[in-house]
């Protein structure tokens, strides 16, 4: 016993430690300290789970409470935890071999009269704390909890709480003196929480377990998602049917491999577009979103069903279709910081719905409901592709991104802005530089090698197009395709019919064939070799050499669809410009509705070298719905604090910014990414209507995002913005400033140089933004003069302000608070999901 005290008071003298450290925290925070004990818990909380999934491969899936326990539980009041503490503490029960997974604080041990045992190691326990509220919309709004229990229920929608993370250690019971003690009120614990060993019973819980899995079924039809009967041997949810179809039971090898299949396919419902909107999981009709965000939804599934398993006291496996994926699980668990912040709220939002269900709470679909959900981690805003940019861009891979048409614009001014817009600027300048050196160049080995460089430029445009022109990087609000899809079947290569769009307003025609719209082809050498060329043979050998060696030329162009025949006769009809599309893929022609506003659409028919027209397509009513909208623009935006904010444009009406709740967040992006397009209209027209309405009612929600000038700045010394990209992809800020000589340009972030292409006025955002980046230099003189005039005393709360460790929005219902008594504090922090 006299070891035991000892280790008790040093380990006393261990949490008195801690206690005064995060007593110093409140006064003199040290975020690096901070930092690194919430560093230490995050990879302890990964290596508990990567050394799981890794065993499973060994224990015949089974990678969590192989040994039947109950779920873990706080002793001695026995309150349950979230589902991630609940996993990382069934974990950790496993890797010691504890008998249960009951833990303990170690104060509380120490009141109970059973402390810890010395030298024994914790676990951590993410713990939260709500002690300030803010408003949903105004992010500077932040009130005590004391002020907000004062407002009434309606107004309280308004706020969120503001969660402080803080880690704490738990003791498994096993970890103390408990067993000793008083072994009868251990056995009774392992009898009621123990392995399936331990409590014995099994009959007796089977039946139990039977009762209650169907239970679970019944509440989960009738609140959250269908379940009917398949009759293959395989499980899976329909999104488009929001239906979970599961084949019989003694269609699986054990009962437990049955109900697990169930609580996976249900969990992966709660991902559905309308209820969570988890980025992998794609609706039917959509695009995926990319591997990784696929293996992250299968990776939630996995652990968000391991922990309903526990629920039931059964052990979980790691699925056969995704026991492959267990070696990318671990690296990007071991790679990638943000993930376990990420994994924590999804299992636990997903757990929650499904809790609301097993509650008899129906759980509607998003657009039924204001609950928030977790903001999209990581989303990068990119320039937004409409129609015409997309024909453009076409046009450049066309030509194997080797020719960008100033034609296609009406100035250079504005081939320059959509040069710069998509980053090609100084690929596009360095690849006509190297072109216009060839002509003059005699030496075939300096042509070559001009040619070479040019290709290079070529490939990085090349890059860059590709990466912009699928459907789903189009964020035109007036995105409606009933004039392609009428078209779509014209082209033909049996009876030579196209569609040809003519803009009489810039001479530029469009010509969409059936297929061969690439230019170039190649050079084929008499021993068959075939070397490919972009816009002319000269690119690959001289035009003397390709007649001494007697070459051939080959085409791209699709058989009886001459372009320069094609071209040439719709030049006589009074075409400045003539561009060849196919009918579909990477260079087909998806312009929407409101893209053919001005224009004529006829169907033509080349035959024995003449073109003629065959019919002429009215578009006009078409063009009518596509244009006649509410709202002119409603997308997103960040801020300079890296938030998203819904940019609303009301058709006639000035445009505004709002912060929107989170749930309509990932709804939008989760929407635009699967590329469903009907849907995305819908849900556009839907947010802009909710937001320009809570504006009319509320305007202070409101914000212009364009024009935020610092209080004091003197916006009228900027006489000139210059903003730009520099070969190492920076973006640099450089104004003209009166009175300053040679202003050293500063570096801008990507968000605010995307927000320099929509703002209404270009010149005014730049001006605005310089105002805000220069601040410090435009307000010098003001500054000196305050203090010559009138000294700046500061107060003994302002000094407390500047100390005040920054508090980061984090919504309540995001995480479950466990509702126990305050315990010791290991680390704190406020964090951002």
């Amino acid at each position: 016993m006299t070891e035991n005290k000892e280790q008790e008071k040093q380990q006393e003298q261990t949490v008195n430690q801690n206690q005064a450290h995060t007593q110093s925290q409140k006064t003199d925070p040290d975020a690096a300290v901070v930092a690194s004990q919430l560093a230490r818990a995050a990879v302890r909380q990964a290596q508990l789970i990567v050394s799981a999934l890794n065993q499973s491969k060994e224990n015949d899936g089974v990678w969590l409470n192989k040994s039947g326990m109950m779920a873990p539980r706080i002793y001695p009041k026995g309150p349950t935890v979230s589902p991630f503490n609940a996993l990382i503490l069934q974990l950790n029960a496993d890797e010691r071999k504890y008998s249960s997974s009951q833990y303990v604080f170690f104060h509380t041990a120490k009141a109970a009269n059973i402390p810890v045992l010395g030298k024994e190691k914790g676990v951590p326990f993410n713990w939260y704390a709500w002690d300030n509220y803010v408003n949903r919309h105004d992010p500077k709004d932040v009130i005590p909890v004391t002020e907000y229990k004062k407002l009434s229920a309606e107004h309280q929608k308004q706020y969120k709480g503001v969660q402080q993370r803080q880690i704490r250690v738990l003791f498994n019971v096993a970890q103390t003196t408990l067993p000793h003690a008083d072994a009868d009120k251990y056995r009774d614990i392992l009898d009621r929480f123990g392995t399936s060993n331990e409590r014995g019973n099994l009959k007796a819980e089977e039946r139990l377990l039977r009762s209650t899995v169907n239970e679970f079924t019944r509440a989960m039809k009738a609140n959250l998602v269908a379940i009917r009967r398949e009759v293959s041997d395989y499980a899976y949810f329909d999104t488009d049917k929001d239906a979970i179809y599961m084949p019989d039971q003694k269609k699986f090898e054990t009962y437990p491999d049955y109900v697990q299949e169930l609580m996976r396919q249900v969990v992966t419902a709660t991902g559905h577009q309308q209820r969570l909107a988890r980025e992998g999981m794609v609706m039917k009709s959509g695009h995926s979103t990319g591997e990784g965000a696929d293996r992250y939804e299968k990776l939630v599934v996995e652990l968000a069903s391991a922990v309903k398993m526990g629920e039931l006291g059964l052990p979980a496996k790691i699925s056969p279709n995704n026991a492959g994926l267990i070696d990318k699980w671990t690296k990007d668990i071991q790679e990638m910081p943000t993930i376990l912040d990420a994994l924590e709220a999804d299992v636990n939002t997903a757990l929650d719905v499904i809790q609301k269900a097993e509650r008899g709470e129906k759980v509607e679909y998003a657009r039924f409901r204001t609950r928030e959900q977790i903001a999209e981690l990581q989303e990068k805003q990119r320039p937004q592709v409409d129609s015409r940019d997309a024909v453009i861009i076409s046009d450049i891979l066309r030509y194997g991104s080797m020719k960008v048409d100033e034609r296609n614009f009406s100035s250079k001014a504005e081939r320059d802005a959509f040069m710069e817009k998509y980053s090609l600027t100084h690929y596009v300048s360095e690849m006509e530089g190297f072109l216009e050196l060839v002509p003059e160049e005699k030496d075939p080995e300096n042509v070559e090698l001009l040619y070479g460089e040019a290709l290079k430029n070529a490939a990085s445009i090349n890059r860059i197009c590709f990466e912009f022109l699928p459907m789903d990087r189009w964020g035109g609000d007036k995105s409606h395709y009933v004039i392609q899809e009428q078209l779509r079947y014209v082209p033909n290569e049996h009876d030579k019919s196209m569609v040809v769009v003519k803009d009489p307003k810039t001479g530029i025609y469009d010509v969409v064939l059936p297929g061969g719209a690439m230019s170039g082809g190649k050079v084929r050498l008499p021993d068959g070799e075939g070397k490919l060329y972009r816009i002319t043979p000269d690119e690959v050998m001289s035009k003397e050499e390709r007649a001494e060696k007697k070459v051939t030329l080959e085409t791209f162009q699709l058989k009886g669809f001459p372009h320069s025949r094609i071209e040439a006769a719709l030049k006589k009809d009074g075409a400045r410009y003539v561009r060849f599309f196919n009918a579909s893929g990477k260079l087909g022609y998806n312009a929407d509705d409101a893209f053919y506003d001005g224009k004529t659409v006829h169907e033509m028919v080349y035959k024995s070298g003449k073109l003629t027209e065959r019919a002429v397509h009215d578009v006009s009513e078409a063009v009518k719905a596509a244009n006649t909208t509410l709202y002119d623009k409603v997308q997103m935006l960040k801020d300079d604090d890296g938030r998203w904010a819904f940019y609303i444009k009301p058709e006639n009406e000035k445009g505004f910014c709002i912060y929107p709740d989170k749930g309509d967040t990932n709804r939008f992006f989760s929407t635009l990414r699967q590329g469903q397009q009907q849907e995305s209209d819908r849900l556009r027209a839907e947010l802009g209507r909710k937001y320009h309405e809570m504006v009319k009612v509320n305007p202070s929600l409101s914000f212009n995002i364009f024009n935020q000038v610092p209080e004091g700045v003197d916006v009228s010394r900027i006489s000139r913005v210059n903003i730009y990209k520099t070969k190492e992809d920076k973006i640099l800020c450089s104004p003209k400033i009166e009175g300053i000589e040679n202003v050293r340009p500063r570096e801008i972030t990507r968000d605010q140089w995307n927000r320099m292409f929509i703002a209404d006025d270009m010149a005014e955002y730049k001006t605005s933004l310089a105002a805000k980046i220069f601040a410090d230099v435009l307000g010098v003189k003001a500054q000196q003069s305050q203090k010559m005039e009138e000294p700046i005393v500061q107060t003994e709360s302002q000094e407390s302000a500047k100390r005040a460790p920054v508090t980061i929005v984090f919504a309540k219902e995001d995480v479950e608070n466990v509702n126990a008594e305050t315990e010791e504090v290991v680390a704190r922090s406020t964090v951002r999901r």
